[in-house]
């Protein structure tokens, strides 16, 4: 959690990484 606009990004990269391990 960089900034408020990196928030989203994030959230996204930490969904994906957990479904393609």
């Amino acid at each position: 959690m960089e900034e408020n606009g990196r928030q989203g990004d994030f959230s996204m990269e930490i969904t994906f990484g957990e479904l393609i391990p």
